[in-house]
């Protein structure tokens, strides 16, 4: 697979662009036992930047439980609510490395305190002193 470029980054930068963006063919591969989970797995195509990487849906309760993208894991250990949403919080990385794992933990905030001035034009720039 290649590496990411700024393409890549900038027009998938969002969760959902990810599975449904333009160029994105999702397939389904079936049911299988991860770590002790049952979960639908799902290969993600996306044709307009040459990627393939697999995705594992929990079957208890429909959340992303990890994702395989060129010998890299994601496993999304722990998701928490903020607000109304269901987000991950914990995830652990793993390399295709002997004992190359990386934990992480996310604090997500969202649209706290969002009032719409904040999106307004700033007003235009004099160079008067």
């Amino acid at each position: 697979m290649p590496p990411r470029d700024e393409r890549h980054n900038a027009d998938r930068w969002d969760f959902l662009t990810r599975f449904r963006g333009d160029g994105v063919v999702a397939e389904y591969v079936g049911q299988r036992q991860i770590r002790g989970k049952s979960v639908e797995t799902i290969r993600i195509i996306d044709t307009k930047y040459g990627r393939q990487r697999l995705a594992y849906f929990d079957t208890r309760n429909s959340l992303l439980s990890s994702e395989t993208e060129a010998g890299t894991t994601t496993h999304y250990v722990e998701h928490r609510w903020t607000g109304d949403v269901f987000t991950p919080f914990e995830i652990a990385v793993a390399r295709p490395c002997f004992g190359c794992i990386a934990r992480y933990r996310w604090h997500t905030e969202l649209n706290l305190d969002l009032t719409p001035d904040m999106f307004s034009m700033p007003p235009p720039m004099t160079w008067t002193p």
